[in-house]
C-alpha cells in the first residue's frame, strides 16, 4: 500500500502512515535493552510497513514513523547508520 508513497509525502506528513504506534511496539522499542537504535527503526519501519495506510492517504497526520521510514531507507542506501550520516552529513560540515 505504500509503494507509490514517496520521500516527500513521507516527510510531509502526507503519506498514510499512521499518526499512533501499537503500545505495545512503543514499549518493546524503549523497554528492550538489547536492541540496537539502528534494529529499533527496523522493527519499527517493518511493523509500520506491514500495516496498510490510513484511508485518506493524502490529508495530513504527523508522524514519527513516516522519518524512520526515511531514515532506514537512507541507512541502506548509504550503508551507514543514521547516527553516523548525521554526523558525517550535518555535524562534521558544521564544526
Amino acid at each position: 500500500g505504500y509503494r507509490d508513497v514517496t520521500v516527500k509525502r513521507l516527510l510531509a506528513h502526507v503519506g498514510g502512515v499512521p499518526s499512533d504506534i501499537e503500545d505495545e511496539l512503543w514499549n518493546r522499542l524503549f523497554r528492550d535493552r538489547e536492541l540496537s537504535p539502528r534494529k529499533s527503526r527496523e522493527l519499527l519501519v517493518r511493523a509500520t510497513l506491514a500495516a496498510p495506510p490510513r484511508e485518506k492517504a493524502t490529508e495530513y497526520a504527523y508522524s514519527n514513523a513516516g522519518y524512520s521510514i526515511v531514515g532506514s531507507a537512507l541507512e541502506r542506501m548509504q550503508q551507514a547508520s543514521w547516527e553516523d550520516l548525521l554526523r558525517k552529513e550535518i555535524f562534521e560540515p558544521l564544526a
